[in-house]
């Protein structure tokens, strides 16, 4: 078990957050499981209950997409973006239905002001610099009055 810590901040655990390990993480997950298991998140009656149909949403860094495959099947404007290529790849093939991109949340393909929600739950916390950079590109593409959703695992060292 390998645990790597920078200035008292945890940056690593058994693994760096880099696109090999995520492809390797995701392979090993189903993705129907996981599909499964969001529609029962208490998540879900939160983001339904603050967008609508019209709105333009991102899901950054979204895995195998289960919160896009998610918000899709309620009727909402969905789009994913991740960097693990292969698992990008491997979301479309399980559902071609779906808007999902393979790109870097740190340099979205996107104008600014362009989004009217941006979902980031458990990825901003992996950067080794820290979430500052993320953050304030997901800013950017936020519309004025666009909703962020964040969230990160509790840490106690």
């Amino acid at each position: 078990m390998m645990r790597v810590k920078l200035n008292r901040r945890l940056i690593y655990y058994i693994e760096r957050a880099n696109m090999v390990n995520w492809n390797t993480h995701w392979q090993k997950i189903s993705i129907h499981k996981v599909i499964e298991s969001t529609r029962n998140s208490k998540f879900v009656s939160i983001f339904t209950r603050k967008l609508s149909a019209q709105d333009l949403i991102l899901d950054g860094g979204c895995g195998v997409a289960p919160w896009v495959k998610v918000l899709d099947e309620s009727g909402f404007n969905v789009l994913g973006i991740d960097w693990a290529v292969s698992t990008v790849k491997r979301s479309k093939r399980c559902y071609p239905e779906l808007k999902l991109l393979v790109g870097d949340i740190l340099a979205l393909p996107m104008r600014d002001n362009s989004l009217d929600c941006y979902i980031s739950l458990g990825v901003v916390e992996h950067f080794e610099e820290g979430p500052e950079r993320a953050l304030k590109e997901a800013w950017r593409v936020l519309k004025p009055e666009g909703i962020l959703f964040v969230s990160v695992p509790y840490f106690n060292p």
